[in-house]
């Protein structure tokens, strides 16, 4: 486990997002082939920590009550990591959030469509959409190979640091006429 992987993170799913090779020498004699023997350098990107450092001041970094990971400067019952994960501003009260359902008919069927906000580039998310109908038992798409729960329409920016994410809600079958839907963001 990576000590710099945040609670409940995974741990072992990290972008790698640089392979850098430091050549190292061998001692040699005159005469003889020189050999290089190197060590690789994976860099893992941390971009909640770049998303920390835009939204907070130094003074503020300082202090884990405001900046940290489960902390709400803001005290909008948000914290920073959803804050994150969801594309909101931890210094702006949002009693509305970003995850929106919508029941539309096509072809005289009736479907869910939803979406959600997040980062564009933050590579060190993922999202996964759960429905229930009755609170105790939640789905997703991994839970049955064989059953579709939510598929992603489109991705729309919305600025140069956010998207947009629409899905649709059983798409291969008739939605129930009572659904819960819950978003799930995990950082690793």
């Amino acid at each position: 486990r990576d000590p710099h992987c945040h609670p409940g993170s995974r741990g072992l799913l990290h972008q790698v997002d640089r392979l850098h090779i430091e050549p190292r020498q061998r001692d040699h004699h005159p005469g003889q082939q020189l050999h290089h023997a190197g060590r690789a350098l994976f860099h893992r990107p941390d971009y909640f920590s770049t998303w920390r450092l835009e939204h907070f001041t130094p003074e503020e970094l300082a202090d884990p009550l405001i900046s940290g990971f489960d902390a709400d400067p803001d005290q909008d019952f948000i914290t920073n990591s959803a804050e994150y994960a969801f594309g909101s501003d931890p210094r702006l009260t949002n009693r509305e959030h970003n995850i929106e359902v919508t029941p539309v008919v096509t072809d005289g069927v009736p479907r869910i469509l939803g979406s959600y906000h997040r980062p564009r580039n933050a590579l060190d998310l993922d999202y996964q959409i759960l429905v229930s109908t009755d609170y105790y038992t939640w789905i997703s798409n991994s839970d049955d190979p064989e059953r579709v729960v939510s598929r992603e329409i489109s991705v729309e920016a919305l600025d140069d640091d956010i998207e947009k994410v629409t899905f649709e809600i059983f798409p291969d079958e008739i939605a129930p006429n009572t659904l819960l839907l819950k978003v799930s963001a995990i950082l690793f």
